[in-house]
C-alpha cells in the first residue's frame, strides 16, 4: 500500500469522493433506497478521515519542507538553538561545481552566525519550493529572495539545494549546496562567504 498517498491526500481524492458521496445519497434518497444512501454516507466518511490523517500525519517530505522553511526563517531571527535542532551531525557546505565551504555542523553553524552580520540580512522569504525523495534522502531545492544592508535593502535572489537523511524518525539536513547568486557567479559569490579561523 502507498502510504505517502494516504498521508499526503491529493486534493482530488477527497473531492472526488466527496462529489460521488453526495451524488450517490441523493440519488438513493429520491429512490428511496437505504443501501444506496449507506454507500453515500460511507464515502463522505472516507473523505473526511482520509483528509484528517493528511492533516494531521507529517510525510518525511513534509518534514524536510517544514524544516527548510524553519531554516530560513531561524536564519532571519538567529535563532540559533532552532537551526541547530535541524542540523544533522554531519552537516556541511558544498558550493555546485566548486569546493566545500563548511565541513561540520560547528563550522556550519558559525558561518550562519557571522554571515547574518556580514550581509546584515534583514528579512528573507522562499520563493519557490520543491522536494524529492530518493530511498533515505530528501531534496528539498528553494530559492530565496533576501533583503540585506549588503545590497542597498535590495532584494537578492540565491537558490539552494537542502539534502536530509533519516536518522529514526526525524529529518535532519545533511548537506546545503549553494547552487546560485541572482546573475553572478556562483563561485565569486561564494568567495564572499565568511572565511572561519583555522583550528
Amino acid at each position: 500500500m502507498d502510504w505517502e498517498l494516504l498521508f499526503d491526500t491529493p486534493w482530488w481524492l477527497p473531492a472526488g469522493l466527496i462529489l460521488a458521496g453526495v451524488a450517490l445519497w441523493v440519488s438513493g434518497n429520491n429512490r428511496r433506497d437505504r443501501a444506496l444512501r449507506g454507500m453515500g454516507t460511507t464515502s463522505l466518511i472516507l473523505a473526511v478521515a482520509l483528509m484528517v490523517v493528511s492533516y494531521v500525519v507529517q510525510t518525511p517530505v513534509e518534514q524536510a519542507e517544514q524544516s527548510s522553511r524553519m531554516l530560513v526563517r531561524s536564519v532571519v531571527s538567529k535563532d540559533l538553538a532552532r537551526i541547530d535542532a535541524i542540523l544533522d551531525s554531519q552537516a556541511h557546505v558544498v558550493v555546485q561545481g566548486g569546493d566545500m565551504l563548511y565541513a561540520n555542523r560547528p563550522q556550519v553553524m558559525e558561518a550562519i552566525q557571522r554571515a547574518t552580520d556580514l550581509f546584515g540580512i534583514k528579512s528573507a522569504i522562499i520563493t519557490s519550493l520543491t522536494s524529492e525523495r530518493q530511498g533515505a534522502f530528501i531534496s528539498v531545492a528553494i530559492n530565496v529572495l533576501s533583503v540585506q544592508s549588503a545590497t542597498m535593502d535590495q532584494g537578492f535572489p540565491t537558490s539552494w539545494l537542502l539534502e536530509y537523511q533519516q536518522h529514526g524518525d526525524q529529518w535532519k539536513l545533511w548537506r546545503i549546496t549553494f547552487l546560485k547568486a541572482a546573475r553572478l557567479s556562483t563561485l565569486d559569490v561564494a568567495k564572499q562567504f565568511p572565511v572561519l579561523p583555522q583550528p
